[in-house]
């Protein structure tokens, strides 16, 4: 059974890993039924920034989501690695130049799908979050990096501040950090 203290820490990661604040302004484009509108919604409030509400079934538009990043200087907002795609790809990207923050989880992230290797696109990086459906949004991170190396898939990171992981192998065993689980 999930608590609020999991959604607190989570929050609280959040704040402290990328330095959210008043200055801020995020969408919240996720559908109320999945776990990541939870921080769209709540982490706004927290910090005191500008929470800024996509139309319904907005987030399936590439173009809506250029026009609404650019009218409202949308500086956070987040994305499955598929829409991503999808965004990158739409022209007038480039123009979403108010963003500073692009998060990615419920999918896996593969460097095709990634702003560096995006010529269109200004964005430097962008983070890649995995979860868990026995966990609060999001417990691992890592932070994709336009110079990092090319391959199929992005790692998941490190856990985030509260979180301990246990990564096993087929037979359950514990494995050693940096191997395959």
């Amino acid at each position: 059974m999930l608590t609020r203290g999991g959604l607190r820490n989570r929050l609280n990661w959040m704040v402290a890993h990328y330095g959210f604040d008043a200055d801020d302004v995020v969408a919240q484009k996720t559908p109320a039924g999945f776990d990541v509108s939870v921080w769209e919604f709540f982490l706004p409030f927290m910090v005191g920034a500008r929470l800024v509400v996509a139309r319904p079934d907005g987030h399936r538009d590439p173009g809506y989501l250029i026009e609404l990043i650019r009218r409202e200087r949308v500086s956070s907002v987040h994305f499955v690695p598929s829409m991503l795609r999808a965004f990158l790809a739409e022209e007038g990207v480039a123009e979403c130049r108010s963003l500073r923050r692009v998060l990615c989880s419920g999918e896996e992230l593969t460097t095709r799908a990634g702003p560096a290797r995006q010529p269109s696109c200004s964005m430097p990086s962008c983070t890649t979050c995995t979860a868990r459906t026995e966990a609060t949004i999001d417990v691992t991170a890592t932070r994709y990096l336009p110079e990092g190396p090319a391959g199929p898939g992005v790692p998941i990171g490190r856990a985030i501040d509260g979180v301990r992981l246990r990564v096993l192998d087929a037979a359950l065993r514990p494995v050693a950090t940096g191997c395959a689980g």
